[in-house]
């Protein structure tokens, strides 16, 4: 997994490549200022539900009642 990492001095971010289960870096060196300040970020993910049943389909929604007429 790629992780962006974001120093809280100077604002700069870099990805770093870890393991999954790696615990995240706490206070690395910011390689532009050179500051222990470098923590990892939440970022945005490319994670999408596919297929039928999900919310975006009507998951979430009542069920549609049959007219008996």
């Amino acid at each position: 997994m790629v992780y962006d990492y974001k120093c809280n001095a100077c604002e700069h971010v870099k990805e770093i490549e870890q393991k999954i289960t790696d615990d995240p870096y706490i206070n690395v060196q910011c390689p532009k200022c050179g500051k222990m300040a470098l923590n990892r970020t939440i970022s945005l993910s490319n994670f999408i539900l596919k297929g039928s049943g999900w919310f975006k389909d009507g998951y979430s929604s009542k069920p549609k009642q049959k007219n008996n007429e």
